[in-house]
């Protein structure tokens, strides 16, 4: 939860476990909190997990996953510690 080094371009797995939640929203923060960005809306809760096809233009040392019900803001999680996207460099 937090400490991974994820590529830009490629898919990453963001998992969750809920009780009596039926739908949640999923934010992506590169500022370590700061503001919040939506990369999905309404997905079933009892799937557990989403498959996020990271854009290519994120790179940052400051990445937090946020995971709310979608039908209350109030509950909400966090990852616990930030994590890295890094673009791919290729050098010749």
């Amino acid at each position: 939860d937090g400490n991974e080094k994820w590529l830009a371009g490629t898919s990453h797995n963001i998992t969750w476990s809920s009780g009596a939640v039926a739908s949640v929203n999923i934010y992506v923060s590169t500022n370590d909190g700061s503001t919040w960005t939506s990369v999905k809306k309404n997905q079933s809760a009892s799937a557990g997990q989403y498959t996020w096809n990271v854009p290519s233009n994120i790179s940052t040392n400051e990445a937090l996953i946020k995971i709310e019900d979608a039908s209350n803001s109030n509950i909400t999680d966090i990852s616990s510690n930030v994590f890295s996207i890094s673009s791919l460099a290729l050098t010749y």
